[in-house]
């Protein structure tokens, strides 16, 4: 990551019908973030907003309105600063019958990913 910082416009998460997991909401080990640029605006489904993070490495947790599968997921990068968006990552769940720390699984991992510009 660029510059020290993480930005990311939209996390998109779809079940085994293809169909938009409804989120409740969000939360990130990021320390911070500006106002208008904070971690629900990864989740808001508007691809002209930005989750901005101080620091180029955070966990993006989000939590889901119903237990849900998830069959894919979609990243989309902001719309400046291309040396600020993900170039690698590993998307994990947990189930909520876990609870706090419950098991987590890996469902995939990218590294050195090269955005779109």
């Amino acid at each position: 990551m660029g510059a020290g910082l993480m930005q990311l416009a939209d996390l998109y998460i779809q079940d085994s019908a293809g169909a938009e997991v409804s989120k409740s909401g969000a939360s990130t080990t990021c320390a911070s973030s500006p106002a208008n640029e904070g971690v629900e605006m990864a989740i808001d489904g508007n691809p002209y907003t930005k989750f901005l993070c101080s620091v180029a490495q955070t966990t993006l947790t989000v939590t889901f309105t119903a237990p849900s599968s998830v069959a894919a997921y979609d990243i989309m990068t902001a719309n400046d600063y291309p040396e600020r968006d993900p170039s690698s990552w590993t998307f994990t769940c947990t189930t909520a019958n876990d609870g706090p720390g419950g098991t987590a699984v890996a469902l995939g991992a990218v590294t050195n990913f090269d955005a779109p510009t």
